[in-house]
């Protein structure tokens, strides 16, 4: 595990996945999504509510295309009922939700469906990844795949004002992120302070070069709401 006051400040970095404790010991989740090409950069974070008590926050074109199948396309999925958290660098992370709903172990769920996606499509196979997080315990786990049918997970050790960060890129150019079976080896520890989801947003976003980063999204759990708090921080905003 890595630790760093400025971890992401210098070098690219890929798509981030995180969970962990605010200051004051709410469970949250957060994502980042970098970009170093025009195409990768014109993308906007927009909530989505496609059914009673769930959201989506998807990271899409800001013109979309015609078709759905965009590869750099990434999500995180919030489930008031049963109180669950996803995040992750895939499209595909309702399958997960499903999965976790129907009552699936989040490990072997987690493990399951980054198995089934595999990492995305060539030239670049950059390693899926994805976070749950149950606010009941609180427990997380984090897992990612680089090669198809194969997948490392770990749980995740809380503490209030901490993170654990999966990222796909390691931060050298054109390198992305060496996620073996070791995956808690890669694992990236920032420390924020408190501020609710929008605070979260705006410190996740602060954490990246400006010139790459393209968007923040964070989700805070607010126990006495039995419901997600979040907030976007966007390049381009609406």
């Amino acid at each position: 595990m890595l630790s760093s006051t400025a971890p992401f400040a210098r070098g690219y970095f890929g798509r981030v996945t995180a969970v962990g404790l605010t200051a004051s010991g709410q469970p949250a989740l957060w994502y980042a999504f970098t970009g170093r090409g025009k195409p990768s950069r014109q993308r906007r974070a927009t909530i989505q509510r496609p059914a009673a008590g769930q959201l989506t926050v998807e990271i899409g074109p800001l013109r979309p295309p015609g078709r759905r199948s965009d590869p750099a396309t990434a999500a995180l999925l919030l489930l008031s009922k049963p109180g669950l958290g996803v995040a992750g660098s895939t499209p595909r992370l309702a399958e997960l939700g499903a999965a976790l709903s129907a009552g699936a172990h989040p490990q072997d769920a987690l493990r399951s469906a980054l198995a089934r996606w595999g990492p995305e499509p060539p030239p670049y196979r950059t390693p899926r990844t994805a976070a749950v997080l149950v606010p009941a315990g609180p427990r997380a786990w984090m897992g990612a795949t680089t090669e198809p049918d194969t997948a490392s997970s770990a749980l995740i050790s809380l503490a209030p004002g901490r993170f654990e960060c999966l990222p796909t890129a390691s931060g050298a150019a054109g390198s992305t992120a060496p996620i073996g079976a070791d995956m808690e080896a890669e694992l990236v520890e920032v420390r924020l302070g408190e501020g609710g989801a929008p605070g979260l947003a705006e410190a996740v976003y602060g954490l990246f070069d400006p010139e790459l980063i393209v968007c923040a999204v964070a989700a805070v759990w607010e126990q006495e709401a039995g419901a997600w708090d979040v907030a976007l921080r966007n390049l381009h905003q609406e």
